[in-house]
């Protein structure tokens, strides 16, 4: 992970924010405070090379409206506050990312192993809801999502969590990157009937990077976060929209929620979904900021 506090990370974090955004206004603004300065460094030498009182009133004038700018654009920052817009009927992504939560919660472990045996033996379409209904348990709302966005589905992206140890009552827990494959498995026999079934791949097979094999850390929102950004720098390198991408933060538990909203709260483009346990519906939401004096 990148250090935060480098001169290196600050210089292109400013970059990237000056020059990075897709938004035209934006631009032409930082084009107008770049010809300013322009404007005001070839003040400043007429100035130094022949004295006049007019190119010092209009230096001084000049710099005046700078620091007036600048003070208001700080002052204005504070009442920018973020926003979150609902989508109840969202286009169709082509790729979604998912924090797997366990198949079965409830039970004995005996209970639950015959539970899960019955996900592996469930066939079928997905696009049929009594295939849906069959899936009981935490997996319901990502088949729910999948089936939703089918028909331009590319690529599922899978998270699981690690094996964690709880710090107060020592008892082991072994994490969801143990059920990645009966959940690729679950995916793949129910929508071999498409025309183009999406591909399913753990996020270690994703990235090609053998440190995620062992799921991710829920409890964390830098690793969920971390995770995350590789998924998005990797989807990019393969020409992938920002918009065209959905992290699902129905899964998992708050950190990962958390780490879902960070991803896109700053990015133009990016959003996240989340699958109602009520009536199953698929919403997304978009994070932008709104002026609110």
């Amino acid at each position: 992970m990148k250090n935060p506090n480098s001169a290196r990370f600050a210089f292109r974090k400013w970059l990237a924010q000056a020059f990075g955004s897709s938004d035209p206004l934006s631009l032409i603004v930082v084009f107008i405070l770049l010809l300013s300065f322009s404007i005001l460094s070839s003040a400043i030498e007429s100035f130094v090379q022949e004295f006049d009182y007019w190119r010092v009133a209009a230096v001084l004038i000049f710099s005046a409206i700078m620091f007036v700018f600048i003070f208001l654009a700080r002052r204005w920052n504070r009442d920018l506050l973020p926003t979150v817009i609902t989508d109840e009927q969202p286009p169709q992504a082509k790729m979604l990312i998912f924090f797997l939560s366990p198949a079965v919660t409830i039970g004995t472990d005996e209970e639950k192993q015959k539970a899960m045996a019955k996900l592996a033996e469930i066939t079928g379409k997905i696009a049929d809801q009594d295939v849906r209904k069959a899936i009981s348990g935490s997996w319901r709302m990502p088949m729910e999502a999948i089936a939703y966005h089918k028909d331009r589905l590319k690529s599922i992206i899978v998270i699981g969590s690690s094996d964690s140890t709880s710090k107060i009552t020592g008892k082991f827990t072994t994490g969801t990157h143990t059920q990645t494959d009966l959940f690729k498995s679950l995916v793949n026999a129910t929508t071999d009937d498409l025309d183009s079934p999406p591909v399913v791949l753990t996020i270690s097979e994703f990235l090609s990077d053998t440190a995620y094999e062992r799921g991710v850390d829920f409890e964390s929102v830098e690793d969920c976060q971390e995770a995350l950004n590789q998924i998005y720098r990797h989807a990019r390198e393969k020409n992938l929209d920002e918009a065209d991408i959905l992290v699902d933060m129905t899964g998992g538990q708050k950190p990962n929620t958390a780490a879902s909203v960070a991803a896109a709260i700053l990015i133009r483009r990016r959003r996240f979904q989340y699958v109602s346990t009520r009536d199953y519906k698929v919403r997304t939401f978009d994070v932008t900021m709104r002026y609110d004096p």
